[in-house]
C-alpha cells in the first residue's frame, strides 16, 4: 500500500523521529502526513541548548500551522515537560511518565486508577 492509498481508507500517517535521518520537510508537502514525532535528541537538550529549543519550537509551530498532531519523544525531566507545555505540546512520552511496561502491568495499572489518569500512551 502507498501512503496515499492508506490515507484514502482512513489510516493516519505519522513521521517518527522528525528532524533526524531521512526525515525531510519535502515529505510534509509530498505525502499525507498527519502527525509528527519530535526526535528525543532535540527534546533532551531543550533546556540547555539554544538551537535544540529553537528547533523544537519551530517543529511544534509548523505542525500546528499544518493542522498536524505533534508528540515530543524522550521527555525525562519536569523542566522538559514544562517547556513543552508552554509551547502547547500536549502529547509527550518518555521516562518522565513511565518506563516501558508489558501488557499485564499496564492492565494492572489501568485497573488501579481511572483510565483518564494514565498519561503514558505511546502512539
Amino acid at each position: 500500500y502507498s501512503l496515499e492509498r492508506l490515507n484514502n481508507i482512513g489510516v493516519q500517517n505519522s513521521l517518527d523521529d522528525f528532524g533526524t535521518g531521512y526525515s525531510s520537510l519535502s515529505y510534509l508537502k509530498r505525502y499525507p502526513i498527519h502527525h509528527l514525532k519530535i526526535d528525543k535528541s532535540f527534546v533532551q537538550d531543550v533546556n540547555t541548548h539554544e538551537y535544540a529549543s529553537s528547533i523544537v519550537t519551530a517543529i511544534i509551530a509548523m505542525a500546528k500551522g499544518m493542522r498536524m498532531g505533534v508528540t515530543a519523544e524522550g521527555v525525562e525531566t519536569s523542566a522538559q515537560k514544562e517547556y513543552l507545555d508552554k509551547l502547547g505540546c500536549t502529547e509527550q512520552q518518555g521516562f518522565y511518565y513511565s518506563r516501558p511496561m508489558g501488557y499485564e502491568k499496564l492492565v494492572m495499572q489501568m485497573s488501579d486508577r481511572h483510565v483518564a489518569d494514565l498519561v503514558c500512551v505511546d502512539r
